[in-house]
């Protein structure tokens, strides 16, 4: 049985150091908080050619289709833009 103790990772991700403290049961969460934060950096980079924020800003069309991560991503700045 696994005891619940203070877990602290540390990584770089979005061009800043991210540094995690969790109380959890092994360290399987914050390897799965930095595999959070590298997958939403793979998709919603700027400065990866292949990422979805990419591929919309190349898009020619006025309406395009994006990925659930980007649309959550784009969701509160939108609303808050016309409130």
């Amino acid at each position: 049985m696994a005891t619940w103790n203070w877990q602290q990772h540390s990584f770089r991700a979005m061009n800043t150091n991210i540094f995690v403290w969790l109380y959890s049961q092994g360290e399987h969460a914050t390897t799965a908080i930095e595999a959070l934060f590298r997958h939403q950096e793979q998709r919603l980079s700027r400065f990866d050619a292949a990422s979805d924020l990419t591929a919309l800003n190349r898009c020619p069309h006025t309406t395009c289709p994006v990925s659930p991560d980007l649309y959550a991503a784009l969701e509160a700045p939108l609303w808050a833009a016309t409130a």
